[in-house]
């Protein structure tokens, strides 16, 4: 676990941990240009934020930077006061644990790549003609989406394991394996003791926030984010 300012991450807590990086000055200096006007909220440098807290951490220590992007954007749109029965431990529990699924050796599919993803998605959620017809849930299952849709990814696509008959590819029956891959393994992550955010929620919002998360990953195979909102946002990821 990683160092912040000198003390480590496991004696801090994932609470401490989040808020001693967003009370650092330059990081969130970085993040706010996310609320910047048009051009300037379009143009947030993921790769110099992913820098950033590289070195805030150290070098050599993970860092998290889809982690505590996607921790930033759902403070900033008032989820936690929207839902004030979330634990704020095990969400961060899990979403480094999501990151930490990421294949660093990947080429494209990496944690930094989410954070980007969460990023832009923000960007399209934020316009006011779609802002205005989503609900609290609706943002939290949205941003959380975008974190999990390629955990996992192995560096192949969905034919290369379906001709070598993976074992993903089986128990998937050779449909839309990897994106379903992805939903299911951010939701054995979150059945974890530690990360079991989903408790806070009621029954009908965590089958409402599945339901979502599970149809927008699925979604990114044709590049078609179907929501259970009002309309359809394509989004090429």
């Amino acid at each position: 676990m990683p160092y912040v300012f000198g003390v480590h991450h496991e004696l801090l807590g994932p609470e401490l941990w989040a808020d001693a990086m967003l009370g650092d000055a330059q990081l969130l200096s970085a993040l706010r240009v996310m609320h910047g006007g048009q051009g300037e909220a379009w143009a947030f440098d993921v790769f110099a934020f992913d820098r950033l807290c590289k070195q805030k951490v150290g070098l050599q220590q993970p860092h998290y930077p889809a982690t505590l992007l996607t921790y930033y954007l759902l403070h900033q749109h008032g989820l936690f006061s929207a839902f004030p029965s979330l634990e704020r431990a095990k969400l961060l529990n899990w979403l480094q644990a999501v990151e930490a699924a990421y294949l660093p050796a990947n080429a494209y599919h990496t944690s930094l790549h989410a954070a980007s993803v969460v990023a832009s998605l923000a960007f399209f959620l934020a316009q006011p003609t779609l802002a205005r017809q989503l609900s609290p849930l609706d943002w939290l299952a949205a941003l959380l989406a975008a974190m999990v849709h390629d955990v996992g990814h192995p560096g192949v696509n969905n034919g290369f394991l379906e001709a070598t008959r993976a074992d993903v590819a089986v128990t998937y029956n050779d449909q839309a394996v990897l994106e379903n891959h992805h939903a299911a393994l951010a939701f054995r992550l979150a059945a974890r003791e530690e990360c079991d955010w989903l408790e806070g929620l009621g029954e009908e919002q965590q089958r409402e926030l599945r339901e979502t998360v599970c149809c927008m990953g699925l979604g990114t195979l044709t590049l078609t984010l179907t929501l259970t909102l009002p309309l359809t946002l394509t989004l090429t990821l």
